[in-house]
């Protein structure tokens, strides 16, 4: 986020240190109460909530707040109003404002706080309309509902199997036993007589690290002895120290590569990482959550938590096939694995009950080679090559890429479609995750290759499937009450809302796999999103329109895939003029077969909302709705971007759901029905004043001038395609002019 000149010059006029350092002194952070400061907890809470409601006074009244725009209706003095109104009436809670005072806390300049101030707005807390309403943090839990309902649907819990798949092998096991029977024998045969009675974050960490600097850093086999016994082991063969290191963040906002603006409890990082390289999310291999039973409230909360995180990491390595995550709460362990499809792990281990099986859990994800991590193998991590077979030759080609990705399709629970282009800018080497599988999507796009606007093929591997992850496990016997909601109800209105919610989690998720493959394709090109000028971006959008219409019309395939990140521009003097392209087949659809109409696998982002509003009753779909798909596409460009390289003041909330992702475009269709004028067109950034008119003629073409718009699929596809591709023309002609 960059702020202008002028409201730099405003920022330098009005300090905003005094209000932060009256701050300081008030803001208690010691909010994880132990046995011995609980009777404390109470008074800590009120100190905190007068604090934060001084700073929230304080930025009301500040000039700069009025400067500043969360978007184009909506002041951000505006927006801290209603959310002190909501504080001050208690329907919010303290924690949603942890992270905030922790970052202005850490920041060190006014323009630092004033940027971690719009963030947390942006990234937290919504729409005030969305959510400062009654309910407070259950409701601001509830806002991020696209995220949530991602994760609930697909999350398995007691599964059959999870301990002996991933626990129990010989290395993992017999290190395990090692440091379990030093323990025993170093604390009269109670291997946790020193586990902290008194539970916090800190003296689980404290805990931690002493049996990392006693077992895990030293050689295996040779664990050291405590001041009681010392060990005798020293004849034996010492072996490297364990692979991977724990770590512990104090601080937010020190980890680069996260979607979130959230602090990182405990992970773990493999040894070789260089000491002095700071902390990355492509770093991270183990994922934990610790957390104190008195100050926090249940495990779904928790378990949510540690769902942002693996996002995070998937979303920083996109090749990651599966994730390893740990929540302690308390002297309760819970145990998980995250892939593409969601997650699973074991039940409830009482640690004071069976201490084997959390000793030997530490010790298992301190010493797992990459393969049992889950991480990338398929692509060489040190100079980045990788075989894929060529499908005129049948041979491998080795493709050397530039590791960093050019798209990076950001999901609810993972990471999408990821496209690195080789070193010799030669290729585009394409990883998704497919539910169709590999040899749906290749022929596909073979077929597809004869269409201008369509990247050709060069050759395609399978890597892996979620369902080798999971082979081996048995998901019949799920756990329905895990995760209940934790609401405290003053109401028979509210009560019957948490036991509507309690309900929706007692069902078993449905199973499904996905597929990981690259699909290695020419010629490389930009993201849609990184156009250098207007007029490069309408010639792209009229290309991949003609392209859908090929599609459709000559090659009989139905794309369905509609997203910035499956478009990619190419200098059309080197493409045959063509300046847009698509690149991805994952989910398209072949006419000439049979295929389940019903089948929801829709691009969520772009969705029509006629289809949008039938996910649980899907409607067939038809060319229209990638039509009307592309058209959003289209306004979220002239809404979002062209900034000359700098981020936007504010983002658009046309295009954003209450999670902060994506929203309904049942919205988005009344507001083009509705005030579209007001609404979307005069939110058209500058560089884009010259497709205005070109907007209102497609939305005439889309929807009619009418008051209810029109949605049907004409048989002709020509009576919407042509004059859609001719109003591109009509714009671009006249821009030139």
């Amino acid at each position: 986020m960059s702020f202008t000149a002028s409201i730099d010059n405003v920022i330098l006029t009005h300090p905003l240190r005094p209000f932060i350092d009256t701050f300081k002194s008030k803001y208690n952070f010691c909010e994880h109460s132990t046995d011995s400061i609980i009777q404390n907890e109470a008074e800590i809470l009120q100190s905190n909530r007068t604090a934060v409601k001084m700073l929230l006074c304080a930025l009301i009244n500040h000039p700069v707040s009025r400067f500043l725009q969360i978007n184009p209706n909506l002041s951000l003095d505006e927006w801290i109003t209603s959310i002190f109104t909501r504080l001050t009436s208690r329907d919010l809670e303290l924690p949603i404002f942890r992270v905030l005072a922790t970052s202005i806390v850490e920041s060190d300049s006014d323009s630092a706080t004033w940027k971690s101030i719009m963030q947390f707005c942006d990234e937290f807390l919504g729409m005030p309309e969305k959510l400062l309403i009654t309910g407070g943090a259950s409701k601001w839990q509830n806002s991020q509902g696209s995220f949530f309902q991602e994760v609930r649907e697909s999350t398995y819990v007691k599964v059959d199997g999870f301990w002996e798949k991933f626990f129990s092998q010989g290395e993992y096991k017999k290190q395990g036993l090692l440091y379990l029977k030093s323990l025993s024998e170093a604390n009269d045969g109670d291997p946790l007589r020193d586990f902290p009675k008194e539970l916090s974050e800190e003296t689980l960490w404290k805990w931690l690290d002493s049996f990392q600097q006693r077992y895990l850093d030293q050689a295996h086999n040779s664990p050291v002895g405590s001041r009681k016994t010392e060990s005798n082991s020293s004849n034996e063969k010492r072996n490297q120290a364990s692979r991977g290191k724990y770590f512990r963040m104090t601080r937010i906002g020190n980890i680069p590569g996260k979607q979130c603006h959230r602090q990182l409890d405990v992970f773990t990082k493999s040894r070789s990482c260089p000491a002095e390289r700071p902390h990355h999310w492509r770093d991270v291999q183990v994922v934990g959550v610790l957390t104190n039973s008195l100050t926090h409230e249940n495990w779904r909360d928790k378990f949510f938590q540690l769902a942002y995180y693996m996002r995070d990491l998937f979303y920083a390595q996109p090749l990651r096939r599966f994730a390893h995550g740990f929540l302690l709460y308390g002297t309760q362990l819970r145990l998980w694995v995250f892939d593409p499809c969601g997650a699973f792990g074991s039940g409830v281990i009482d640690i004071k009950e069976e201490p084997e099986c959390f000793i030997r859990a530490i010790t298992a994800y301190a010493l797992m080679n990459e393969d049992k991590l889950g991480m990338n193998i398929f692509v060489n991590p040190i100079n980045h090559k990788m075989k894929v077979q060529n499908h005129k030759t049948l041979r491998n080609n080795i493709y050397q890429l530039d590791i960093n990705p050019f798209v990076n399709q950001k999901l609810p629970l993972s990471c999408g479609t990821v496209c690195y282009r080789t070193i010799d800018g030669e290729y585009i080497a394409k990883f998704s995750w497919s539910e169709q599988g590999g040899l749906a999507e290749t022929n596909l796009h073979s077929e597809a290759q004869i269409v201008p606007g369509v990247t050709k093929l060069i050759g395609s591997q399978v890597i892996t499937s979620t369902n080798d992850t999971r082979r081996g496990l048995d998901f019949k016997d799920i756990d329905s009450d895990t995760y209940k909601p934790n609401v405290n109800s003053n109401s028979d209105q509210e009560s019957n809302m948490i036991q509507g919610e309690e309900n929706k989690w007692k069902f078993i998720p449905e199973l499904y796999s996905r597929t990981l493959e690259c699909h290695c394709m020419t010629p490389a090109g930009r993201p849609l999103k990184n156009f250098k000028s207007s007029r490069e971006f309408l010639t792209a959008m009229r290309d991949i329109t003609k392209a859908h219409r090929q599609l459709y019309q000559e090659t009989k395939i139905l794309y369905c895939d509609i997203h910035d990140s499956n478009m990619i521009l190419t200098d059309p003097e080197k493409n045959n003029g063509i300046t847009g392209m698509l690149i991805n087949f994952s989910q398209a659809l072949s006419l000439n077969e049979r295929w389940n109409d019903l089948s929801p696998i829709f691009n969520i982002p772009y969705i029509a909302p006629h289809l949008d509003e039938q996910l649980e009753n899907p409607t067939n779909r038809t060319y229209r709705h990638d039509l009307e798909s592309l058209f959003y596409i289209f306004l979220s460009v002239c809404m979002e971007f062209g900034w000359g390289g700098q981020q936007p003041s504010y983002k658009s909330t046309l295009f954003k759901s209450d999670a902060g992702k994506y929203r309904s475009w049942k919205y988005v269709r009344r507001d083009i029905t509705d005030g579209f004028e007001r609404k979307i067109v005069e939110n058209f950034l500058p560089e884009f004043d010259c497709a205005k008119d070109l907007a209102r003629t497609l939305k005439s073409i889309l929807f009619s001038d009418y008051s209810r718009p029109s949605l049907g699929t004409p048989d002709d596809s020509n009576i919407l395609y042509s004059p859609i591709i001719e109003a591109y023309e009509k714009a671009l002609k006249d821009l030139h002019s």
